[in-house]
């Protein structure tokens, strides 16, 4: 896990419509926290289930979105600009997969920290605390993070703090050729220029939908329990161990009252 101080740079001052602080517990903030149990699903290159932490794992699973992320996708990848991105994921194939895409991001999306509604069935929602987006719910969500402090990439080994472009593109009715980006040092989203002379480069991470464990859907490995299933698992054991010395107690004495 890697835990960094962040800085602003012109060029994303320049996007920035509204930038404030989403609500959450500084408690994640300011501690050096992995991302949270059961959250992030460590797979190997043939499916099978490892710790996300793991050097074999190769793709992490969002189990609560059902996505799963190509774990080190950022140290390959460059900047690009939107078109070279989109083409880089969809000529993507490892582990056996081939539909990786850029993540999407949603709008209208109540948990930003600026929803315009622009009529006619347009919404604007920008800035921070966007957790309906993937990239948005990755940051904020999956790796604790809160704008303003320290940010960690988690179990990603090699994810830059820098703006990342989302698949999803703008209405031109609404704005003529952009897409969204989002950026990794501040969890800020906002749109930009796909095309021209003052389009930037951006980061490109790579998302498929579902997950890659080794279940007859994908992967040629053994189709083992996941540490956190066997964790519930053991928990589970116990508590039903501890509920029959119970019955089996009340009972007892049930019987040696009669």
């Amino acid at each position: 896990m890697q835990i960094s101080e962040t800085t602003k740079t012109p060029r994303k001052a320049f996007w920035r419509l509204v930038g404030t602080g989403i609500a959450a517990t500084w408690l994640f903030a300011n501690s050096a926290i992995a991302a949270p149990l059961g959250v992030l699903h460590g797979r190997d290159i043939s499916g099978n289930a490892v710790a996300s932490s793991d050097a074999s794992a190769v793709f992490l699973y969002d189990s609560h979105l059902n996505i799963t992320w190509l774990r080190d996708s950022g140290s390959m990848n460059g900047l690009f600009s939107w078109d070279a991105a989109v083409a880089a994921a969809d000529n993507k194939s490892i582990g056996g997969f081939s539909d990786w895409r850029l993540p999407t991001t949603v709008q209208p999306d109540a948990s930003c920290s600026s929803n315009l509604d622009l009529g006619g069935g347009f919404f604007y929602a920008s800035g921070t605390g966007c957790t309906g987006s993937e990239m948005g719910h990755l940051w904020s969500v999956d790796l604790l993070n809160v704008t303003g402090g320290p940010v960690s990439t988690g179990d990603f080994p090699n994810l830059p703090l820098e703006s990342y472009w989302s698949g999803t593109t703008v209405n031109p009715l609404l704005a003529f050729n952009q897409a969204w980006w989002f950026d990794m040092a501040d969890g800020f989203q906002d749109i930009s220029p796909k095309y021209g002379q003052l389009t930037p480069t951006m980061h490109a991470i790579f998302v498929r939908d579902g997950d890659v464990l080794s279940n007859g859907n994908g992967g040629g490995g053994n189709n083992v329990p996941e540490p956190t299933t066997l964790l519930l698992m053991g928990a589970g054991l116990i508590a039903i161990a501890a509920a029959r010395r119970s019955r089996d107690a009340n009972r007892g004495e049930k019987l040696t009252v009669a």
